[in-house]
């Protein structure tokens, strides 16, 4: 592998890459439409909380380790990470429910105050009587 002797080269190779990665991201492609679905979306919405208390969960239902890998430590471990990641999405949900949600409406309010921005009043229909 050789060196890339100018900066200008990696602007340039950076770019490239980046506007191949923006051209594949409108394509119909099966990668797409499986990163738009709704798990993966879902799993997105939570990742924060997620990344945050994932280590809380695997030592929750299971523990020791086997003193031979065989086909049942295979199925053990299986069995662990399933149950482990359907817990972390469980605490995930809680907490990004919880507190994320509130934690960003409360932020967003004092910041609009602090800046003295109001948010556009909600329009109220009003049911008109029919004109005669």
């Amino acid at each position: 592998m050789r060196e890339l002797p100018d900066l200008f080269d990696v602007a340039i190779l950076t770019s490239l890459a980046t506007a191949l990665l923006m051209i594949g991201a409108l394509s119909d492609s099966i990668a797409n439409r499986l990163l738009a679905s709704r798990g993966i979306v879902y799993v997105g919405t939570i990742s924060y909380s997620l990344y945050l208390f994932h280590f809380v969960t695997p030592n929750i239902a299971f523990y020791g380790e086997l003193p031979k890998y065989d086909l049942t430590a295979a199925a053990y471990h299986v069995v662990h990470f399933v149950v482990s990641f359907v817990l972390a999405v469980l605490l995930a949900t809680g907490v990004y429910r919880l507190v994320e949600v509130p934690g960003r409406r409360a932020i967003r309010g004092t910041a609009d105050r602090l800046l003295g921005m109001r948010r556009a009043p909600r329009i109220v229909r009003e049911q008109a009587e029919p004109a005669e």
